[in-house]
């Protein structure tokens, strides 16, 4: 079986992402697991565990302007 592969650095710098919308990912991402959780319920009926757990890290690059 061969492996595939993604350049995810790649995905992501063309990733269009509106300068009005910043956190759409993190919902995206929020939602999909959501549809994860409940595709394992439903798929098995014993299933009780779903947990989300969200990090983010960030590097702060931009300096605060002095407004007037």
């Amino acid at each position: 079986m061969s492996e595939f592969l993604i350049n995810i650095t790649g995905r992501i710098n063309n990733f269009n992402l509106p300068k009005n919308q910043p956190l759409l990912p993190l919902f995206e991402a929020i939602v999909n697991s959501f549809h994860a959780i409940e595709e394992s319920r439903d798929k098995d009926k014993n299933f009780t565990a779903g947990e989300i757990s969200i990090k983010i890290i960030r590097e702060i690059k931009l300096k605060l302007m002095k407004t007037i």
